[in-house]
């Protein structure tokens, strides 16, 4: 009697294994070898397993399909989307900074323009940028022996200062940071109202005031001018209508040379800015935190005033001046 093997029914054969596909990892091309070819051990490809098509070695394909052509494609793939998303942020920065592009009448010239776009594309990436040359925590000083002077505008007004521009006044105002009066800016015609303190020509100084934006639809700001000379000077400001402290040097026309984002002086309340400049090098404060740091040597001395522009109406108290006297 005939017995039949396990698993199969009587007059039935056994399934045969189909074709093995291999793919050729140079080429890229698939065959097939038959199931009983000695082409196979243990899932790699034995000796003398070529394609026919270019002749390099052969490996199995896991289930039917190119494993390496597989991976390959993943790499592929994924280097296309990385490429994608890099030339989306780019297209991002430049749609952001066309957006933003302003015509500030503060930055002339083609410095103050990089300078502006560099602060854009630094906020587009979520940055506080801090401009200038040196390190924060090299911070500026005069010599401590450098004499010191204040002032408060309680005993005496503004007799012996000179008025470049603008409608200043000594006025009483009622939470003045010394006593209770104070000197106010109004005129709202001017470009810059500037008006200069006497005393100097400084070389090194270190100036600090006190000032409190009262108005302004266009601007509301204040600022120190230090190295008045000729009509040409600095200028460190702040602005409460806008998010940044600027330094710029005025020579006929204003040119930017550095800003830091800050968040904006609230107008009727009372802030510090300072400047401190030893040789080539200057350093700008609001209220009390170094923010600016910048080389500049087109003037080397000059004397130290106030700074206002356009329609703001500013109020200045407690001016502090410790300077190295010296011209050149």
């Amino acid at each position: 009697m005939n017995e039949t093997a396990p698993g199969r029914e009587s007059g039935a054969e056994a399934p045969q294994p189909g074709p093995i596909p291999y793919v050729c990892p140079d080429c890229r091309r698939t065959f097939s070898v038959p199931a009983g070819a000695p082409s196979q051990m243990d899932g790699l490809a034995v000796e003398g397993l070529t394609c026919p098509w270019c002749g390099r070695w052969a490996v199995p394909a896991r289930d039917g399909l190119p494993t390496t052509v597989a991976k390959r494609s993943v790499v592929g793939t994924t280097v296309v989307w990385i490429a994608a998303m890099v030339l989306a942020c780019l297209v991002g920065v430049l749609g952001y900074l066309a957006w933003t592009e302003k015509d500030d009448a503060e930055a002339v010239g083609e410095e103050s323009a990089a300078v502006w776009r560099m602060e854009r594309l630094a906020q587009w990436f979520g940055m506080h940028p801090f401009r200038g040359s040196g390190a924060m925590a090299d911070e500026l000083s005069v010599p401590p022996s450098t004499p010191t002077e204040r002032f408060d505008f309680e005993q005496k007004g503004i007799e012996g200062w000179r008025s470049i521009g603008g409608q200043w006044a000594v006025e009483g105002m009622a939470g003045a940071p010394s006593g209770e009066r104070v000197l106010v800016q109004r005129a709202v015609q001017n470009a810059f109202n500037v008006i200069m303190a006497p005393g100097g020509p400084y070389r090194d100084v270190d100036v600090s005031v006190r000032f409190k934006p009262i108005s302004g639809r266009e601007d509301a700001s204040g600022g120190i001018v230090f190295r008045f000379t000729d009509g040409r000077y600095y200028v460190v400001r702040a602005n409460a209508l806008e998010n940044n402290l600027r330094l710029y040097y005025y020579d006929r026309g204003r040119r930017q040379l550095a800003s830091a984002t800050v968040e904006p002086p609230a107008l009727g309340q009372w802030h510090t800015v300072r400047v401190v400049a030893v040789g080539d090098r200057m350093q700008g404060y609001l209220n009390g935190k170094l923010l600016l740091d910048q080389r500049d040597a087109r003037v080397r001395s000059g004397q130290v005033g106030l700074w206002t522009k356009a329609d703001s109406i500013t109020a200045f108290d407690d001016l502090t001046v410790r300077g190295v006297n010296g011209g050149g």
